[in-house]
């Protein structure tokens, strides 16, 4: 309820103070959370419609994603610069917000104020987890699949093109190269590149920026991996 900044931890109250919260994230002006019931509450900055309200007003007290209310229940969501993504219990991925770079994944470069589902190549994939990144975002799906879309996600599905610069892809891609045939557990999404840990406890890392800790590269590289046992 207050626009000044607070330089202490401070209890978020309004309609947030009788409800259980399970997850938050936060972006460049705006942070959401979800509920144990599967809701959505926003606030901050709303600017390009990232608090999936309707409107572009920014708002100092949670407010509650009313379309998601409407039986979209979310299991988890992530934060970009200025865009929401959320996946639903039906393993559905929908965002809203700023879509310029086509971070939106809804196959164009508009912004939503309202949440939309994900098309294209995530189409019949059951998405499991979602991360933003300040113009991108990534999901993982039950399968193991890395799929990315948004600023310069064409080159970050590691196709091996071998080019130092990416151009953005308005609709999911499946990430190729030595992601292929890996089964991701969780995928983070930086300012200009991401990074995913599979299931084999190995982390993979991926940017045409040289942000990874191995480089400029287009292709996803491997960093950390256990050490085995020796028998």
């Amino acid at each position: 309820l207050r626009s000044h900044d607070v330089r202490e931890p401070a209890q978020v109250l309004g309609s947030l103070k009788e409800l259980v919260c399970i997850g938050v994230s936060c972006g460049a002006f705006h942070t959401a959370v979800v509920t144990n019931d599967a809701e959505v509450w926003t606030w901050g900055g709303g600017v390009f419609g990232q608090l999936g309200t309707g409107g572009t007003r920014d708002e100092f007290a949670p407010q509650c994603v009313g379309f998601l209310k409407s039986g979209f229940k979310i299991a988890n969501l992530s934060c970009g610069a200025y865009h929401t993504a959320a996946v639903s219990v039906c393993h559905v991925v929908y965002t809203w917000g700023r879509g310029d770079r086509g971070q939106l994944g809804n196959g164009s470069a508009s912004h939503s104020l309202v949440p939309a589902a994900v098309q294209g190549g995530l189409e019949g994939r059951r998405a499991k987890t979602v991360a933003c990144g300040r113009v991108s975002t990534a999901a993982v799906t039950e399968g193991g699949s890395v799929f990315v879309w948004g600023g310069g996600c064409e080159v970050k599905a590691g196709d091996g093109s071998g080019e130092d610069s990416g151009t953005d892809s308005l609709s999911p891609v499946e990430v190729g190269g030595a992601l292929g045939g890996v089964n991701a557990h969780q995928v983070a999404c930086g300012g200009e590149h991401f990074a995913v840990v599979t299931e084999q406890a190995v982390v993979f890392a991926l940017s045409a920026r040289g942000d990874t800790g191995r480089g400029r590269g287009v292709n996803p590289k491997p960093l950390f991996a256990p050490e085995e046992e020796e028998g």
